[in-house]
């Protein structure tokens, strides 16, 4: 089963002391980790950093992460179809 994709937008400082980090551990550990629960639904994450870009840099991001995810729905259902016919 597919789960909904949610979005965590995050607005930080330019003056945030860890910038680095907070991607990092966002990348590796947080949006992982709430993926494996499969409580919370799909999460991904996106760092914006060109202000004029935001909205340009946002739309390109929801358009992948959805095309990212009928992929997945149409593999998994081709593959599903392809075991059922063995």
């Amino acid at each position: 089963m597919q789960l909904p994709v949610r979005d965590k937008i995050n607005m930080s400082s330019l003056t945030l002391k860890f910038p680095k980090e907070k991607k990092s551990t966002m990348e590796t550990y947080w949006v992982p980790g709430v993926n494996h629960t499969a409580q919370y639904g799909r999460w991904a994450f996106a760092e914006f950093t060109e202000v004029y870009q935001i909205q340009a840099d946002f739309k390109a991001k929801v358009e992948s992460e959805f095309n990212q995810m009928i992929q997945q729905t149409v593999n998994l259902a081709s593959s599903t179809s392809t075991d059922s016919t063995k």
